[in-house]
């Protein structure tokens, strides 16, 4: 909302990405698709329609859709397949399943393009997108960005790579902006998301100091 108003600096730091500068990073398409089935007993299950197992099927024939990410290029369209529900009961075939998909897009990525070709899968019954956010992109050979780079490596004592993103951050809603946007953050963090997920206190007060000092030395 502030940013859609207009409240920008000309410089504008979002802490995020670890010990690095990321010039780009993935869009994201969340997606819940429905089958349907047929109902039955679950002593015959000839007499139904299973939409867990078309569920299956499905998703396989999705995930095909997309390239698999080599160790040599991962900066392709993914695809997770994060939720699965289908089924009230254990002794019934289940008429009704669907699965919560979480996609992330390059900048070649067309999000009505994958949505279209979904939909054409025999299984799916139908398509919802839950959300979207753009691709997000700043040359890495920015004024802005090359300053940053050159005074915090001063600070930390440490070179930064500047990197694509398979992840995503607030970014996005700074998509289209008249500025670039740092995206950089403390070192010594692991494992996001993870059940080990952990930073690095005294790598985060180094970072704190070093950027009162960028800061000090810009404005």
């Amino acid at each position: 909302m502030l940013v859609k108003k207009g409240y920008l600096g000309k410089i504008n730091l979002i802490l995020d990405g670890g010990c690095a500068i990321v010039y780009a990073q993935k869009g994201i398409l969340n997606l819940k698709v429905s089958i349907t089935g047929k109902s039955a007993h679950g002593s015959t299950p000839w007499e139904g329609e299973n939409a867990n197992e078309k569920l299956m099927t499905a998703f396989a024939k999705i995930k095909k859709l997309f390239p698999a990410p080599s160790r040599h290029n991962r900066w392709v369209e993914t695809v997770n397949l994060g939720i699965m529900q289908g089924g009230d009961t254990i002794n019934k075939v289940p008429d009704r399943a669907w699965m919560g998909l979480n996609i992330r897009l390059t900048e070649k990525g067309d999000p009505q393009k994958i949505i279209k070709r979904i939909k054409k899968i025999k299984e799916v019954a139908k398509v919802e997108k839950l959300g979207y956010h753009r691709y997000y992109y700043c040359s890495p050979q920015d004024k802005i960005i090359q300053t940053y780079k050159k005074i915090m490596e001063k600070e930390l004592k440490t070179k930064l790579p500047l990197e694509k993103m398979h992840g995503a951050t607030d970014a996005h809603n700074f998509a289209g902006i008249k500025y670039p946007l740092i995206i950089s953050g403390a070192g010594g963090g692991e494992g996001a998301h993870g059940a080990k997920e952990r930073v690095k206190v005294k790598e985060l007060l180094k970072f704190e100091q070093a950027l009162i000092n960028y800061i000090k030395t810009v404005v």
